[in-house]
């Protein structure tokens, strides 16, 4: 049932309140994630409380990051919580100046696997990657070596095939702040040198210039008062 009025939502069928926006999202446990048609995690708490400042309520959209970017041009998404910046997204949605965070990005091997990153690098390797992930500058000369799966929320099943080992490597974002991978005995992380990249909130060019700016002046009030969304989740995970 929730699915379809989301659905008639997104359509425009069921008017929605002024000051509400439509934010889309991909399950990234544990920030966050859906169950049951709810959605939770100190991310979702986090972007909420900043949209309170902001002055406006959300309603959450599960999508594929692909799938996001069609949705934002098309004003069907007023916002996906957490892009990188590429030309395609740079030229065609808004961007805030502060980052929501920072973070690496890794391969993923069996823990039994004794490839090492030169090799993954200087061969060619099938490399498992969710559907629509940007390829960054550091995997450029790999385009080729791509398999894709999916979106972000397959991260389930991609783990799965690792330890299958039906897939030998795979190539995430955030793998050392996120619990299904750095929990797991089985999988081995191999980070990726001058991998560090920053995710924003990207907005939709119907949205008013003036609602991207003040968003960006929270995140950046936020940053500065040392409650960044990173340093929020940390001492998330210390009250637990």
């Amino acid at each position: 049932m929730k699915s379809i009025l989301l659905f008639l939502l997104v359509l425009g069928f069921i008017p929605i309140e002024a000051g509400t926006l439509l934010v889309g999202f991909s399950d990234v446990p544990p920030h966050i994630t859906m169950k049951q048609g709810k959605v939770f995690g100190p991310a979702k708490d986090y972007i909420d409380m900043v949209a309170k400042k902001a002055g406006h309520n959300l309603i959450w959209v599960k999508v594929n990051s692909k799938k996001a970017v069609e949705m934002l041009l098309d004003g069907q998404l007023d916002f996906y919580y957490a892009f990188a910046h590429s030309s395609k997204r740079d030229l065609n949605l808004q961007f805030v100046n502060t980052p929501l965070a920072e973070t690496m990005y890794c391969f993923l091997v069996h823990k039994n696997d004794p490839i090492t990153y030169e090799e993954i690098m200087n061969t060619s390797i099938k490399i498992l990657r969710p559907l629509g992930f940007v390829i960054i500058d550091a995997l450029s000369k790999k385009r080729n070596d791509f398999i894709e799966i999916g979106g972000v929320e397959h991260r389930p099943r991609l783990i799965q095939l690792i330890l299958s080992k039906r897939v030998r490597v795979a190539y995430l974002p955030a793998c050392e702040i996120t619990n299904d991978i750095v929990g797991n005995e089985n999988i081995r992380m191999i980070n990726i040198k001058n991998s560090k990249t920053k995710f924003y909130f990207a907005f939709s060019k119907k949205v008013k210039p003036e609602v991207v700016k003040k968003f960006d002046e929270i995140l950046a009030e936020l940053t500065e008062q040392k409650n960044s969304y990173l340093e929020y989740y940390s001492r998330t995970l210390k009250n637990k």
